[in-house]
């Protein structure tokens, strides 16, 4: 198994490292530094949209005048009919 692990080690540093050891700029940090921007971007226009402008106030709602109800005699009993024969016929 040491022969192994060895020859491993050998083989590993004859083909040399595969990362680079500094990071780049341009795979690494630019890409994410341009879509944080971006996003930063995106927020400032929708609260600029979504700041309300110049808007009418709203209208005042009109008061219309009191008016005197009127119902027949015996309304009252007729629903109460009405309601009982809706019942019977749903059951």
């Amino acid at each position: 198994m040491a022969r192994k692990r060895s020859a491993r080690h050998r083989a590993r540093r004859e083909r040399g490292r595969t990362e680079p050891e500094v990071p780049r700029l341009l795979l690494s940090t630019l890409p994410f530094a341009m879509l944080i921007a971006l996003l930063g971007v995106l927020a400032v226009a929708i609260m600029i949209a979504a700041y309300p402008g110049n808007q009418p106030p709203p209208a005042q709602p009109t008061k219309v005048a009191a008016e005197q109800g009127y119902a027949p005699k015996g309304w009252m009993q007729e629903a109460q009919k009405d309601m009982r024969r809706q019942r019977n016929l749903d059951d």
